[in-house]
């Protein structure tokens, strides 16, 4: 983890992505600000890292890792209708077996 940012990140980093629509991942946005700002003003590459986790912009949009996995039920229903009709009435018999 990297020191927290200070205000003065957090206002450059606010500023630049909202503000400026800077809308890029870390190396990017760490290259931008590098050049606009210096080496001594800009925050660290890891502490952009830190702060973009925490968007939520950055959440929606980023790719999940790895592959999506299927979901499988743990459960079967097995349901068996039977009508049987017999003058007068009409009899319904239902089963259901769950496992």
């Amino acid at each position: 983890m990297a020191p927290p940012p200070t205000l003065e990140h957090l206002s450059i980093l606010n500023k630049e992505f909202y503000d400026n629509y800077n809308f890029f991942g870390r190396d990017k946005l760490f290259n931008i600000l590098r050049e606009k700002y210096g080496e001594e003003k800009s925050p660290s590459r890891r502490q952009i890292a830190d702060w973009l986790k925490q968007q939520e912009v950055n959440q929606i949009y980023t790719p999940s890792k790895g592959k999506a996995k299927t979901i499988k039920s743990s459960m079967t229903i097995m349901v068996l209708l039977l009508f049987i009709k017999q003058p007068p009435d009409a009899v319904l018999i239902v089963f259901v077996s769950l496992s």
